[in-house]
């Protein structure tokens, strides 16, 4: 089920990107070369993120989305800060979770303010003195803000499938 959710996000995603790509395109399209570079750029900006989380926990994880940021995870939608620090909070108080990800894709459109990276995630905890590794793909879109950073419009994860 999960993996149909986010088969479907990723085509409205590159459906939005490409309507809103289409849209502006005359107005505003942006030449191809700052395109690849906007592309580079965000790549970046998803592996500070992960690297900032890593350092700092929840908080690094709170401030990298937008004010009206959502998470998708486990069916549920959360939304701005307070609801994703309510849905995080017993996710990150364990001691022994960590997390990690990379980015190995990313889509900017034409306009230069709104993209998206695609990635692979690892999830670790301990669950009664064992290891618990958890694997899968995400998908984050991005929208550039006025001062040139980049924020957290949605993000979801896809787990992958139990063996």
């Amino acid at each position: 089920m999960y993996r149909w959710i986010f088969v479907a996000l990723t085509l409205c995603v590159v459906s939005a990107c490409s309507d809103a790509a289409n849209d502006a395109a005359e107005a505003n399209a942006l030449d191809e070369e700052v395109i690849r570079s906007l592309e580079a750029e965000l790549v970046e900006a998803d592996r500070r993120f992960a690297a900032s989380v890593q350092r700092s926990g929840l908080g690094a994880w709170i401030t990298a989305f937008a004010p009206s940021g959502r998470m998708i995870a486990d069916g549920q939608s959360y939304i701005g800060p307070e609801g994703i620090r309510r849905a995080m909070l017993p996710v990150f108080a364990d001691t022994t979770f960590s997390i990690t990800w990379d980015p190995n894709y990313a889509e900017v459109a034409t306009s230069g303010d709104l993209g998206y990276t695609v990635g692979r995630y690892e999830q670790t905890s301990r669950a009664g003195g064992e290891a618990v590794v958890n694997t899968g793909t995400y998908l984050t879109v991005w929208r550039r803000q006025e001062d040139g950073s980049w924020k957290v419009k949605a993000d979801i994860g896809n787990p992958d499938a139990a063996d």
